[in-house]
C-alpha cells in the first residue's frame, strides 16, 4: 500500500472515531509501528491531525471534562455503590489514603458519618476530602493533608509540598493535621 493511501485511511478512521492508536492502525494497515508514526508525523506536519500519546486525533479536538461541581451530581447511584463497597474495607484503628475526586468525596462523606469507623487516619491530597472529614469535629479521625510535589493533579487538590492553593490563594501546611 502506498503512502498516500495509508494517510487517507488514517485520516478516515481519525474523522470516524476522534483519534487513532498506532497499534491498531498498524494491526489494520498491516504496517509496522514505525511506519504509522512516520506517516502520522507527515500528517501532522500538514496539520491534517495532532499527535498525541499513542497516537493521534484531529487538531485542536477537545474534550469536556466538566468540573467538580458538575461531576459531583453525575453517576451518584454508581459513586454510592463504589463508597459502599470501599466503606466495607476500612477498619477501625487503620489509615488509609483517598485520592481527590468526587467519589472519593462521596465516600469520605461516609467516613465523616460513621463513629464506628473510629479511630480512623486517612491521608489525602484532596481539599473537598479533608474539609468533610474535618467537619465532622471528631478528634478520633484524623486527616493528613499532603502535597503532590511539583504538580497539581485536579484543581481540588493541593498543588506541591508548599501547600500553596492557587485556585483558593490560601496556604495549607505541606502535611496539615486536622481532627
Amino acid at each position: 500500500m502506498l503512502a498516500s493511501q495509508r494517510h487517507e485511511r488514517l485520516l478516515a478512521e481519525i474523522r470516524r472515531s476522534g483519534a487513532v492508536r498506532i497499534a491498531d492502525a498498524a494491526a489494520t494497515l498491516d504496517v509496522s509501528d514505525m511506519t504509522v508514526r512516520r506517516d502520522l508525523a507527515d500528517l501532522a506536519e500538514r496539520g491534517l491531525v495532532e499527535k498525541v500519546h499513542g497516537g493521534a486525533v484531529l487538531p485542536h479536538a477537545t474534550v469536556h471534562e466538566p468540573g467538580y461541581s458538575a461531576k459531583s451530581t453525575q453517576s451518584t447511584a454508581e459513586k454510592e455503590a463504589i463508597a459502599d463497597a470501599a466503606i466495607a474495607l476500612v477498619s477501625p484503628g487503620t489509615a488509609i489514603a483517598l485520592s481527590a475526586g468526587t467519589t472519593t468525596a462521596t465516600l469520605a462523606l461516609r467516613i465523616a458519618a460513621d463513629p464506628q469507623l473510629r479511630p480512623l487516619t486517612v491521608v489525602t491530597n484532596s481539599l473537598p476530602v479533608a474539609e468533610i472529614l474535618h467537619g465532622a469535629g471528631d478528634r478520633a479521625l484524623e486527616t493528613i493533608l499532603t502535597g503532590v510535589p511539583g504538580r497539581r493533579p485536579t484543581p481540588w487538590s493541593v498543588p506541591s509540598p508548599n501547600g500553596r492553593c492557587p485556585p483558593c490563594a490560601s496556604t495549607w501546611p505541606s502535611s496539615a493535621r486536622t481532627g
